[in-house]
């Protein structure tokens, strides 16, 4: 089997089987973990349906739209925002870095 060089072989090495899965199981054990299930609990009658939303509450959905149980966060939120600062920090975290592959054809 012939590997590219984001398993460390080059230039047509072949590398037996064994090695291969040994890599791949490696790269699937580091995979980053999923986000946490939401940490904020949001109280019944605080709990804003599509109806009932305004204009500075936080627009964050819990659950299946189809459900009798949908609601949004609606705690307040700031500079017109359409998320609390909670929402917000999970809605936009920074980019994870990308492997860089060197292609020596590419343009």
């Amino acid at each position: 089997m012939i590997l590219t060089t984001s398993y460390g072989a080059t230039n047509g090495f072949l590398i037996p089987p064994i090695t291969v899965i040994r890599l791949i199981m490696r790269d699937i054990r580091n995979l980053p973990t999923p986000p946490q299930a939401d940490d904020l609990t949001i109280p019944l009658r605080e709990r804003k349906t599509i109806a009932s939303l305004g204009t500075m509450d936080c627009r964050w959905p819990f659950g299946d739209p189809l459900d009798p149980d949908f609601h949004f966060c609606g705690k307040a939120t700031a500079d017109g925002s359409t998320y609390c600062e909670f929402h917000m920090r999970r809605a936009f975290q920074p980019a994870r870095p990308r492997a860089v592959f060197y292609r020596p054809n590419a343009a």
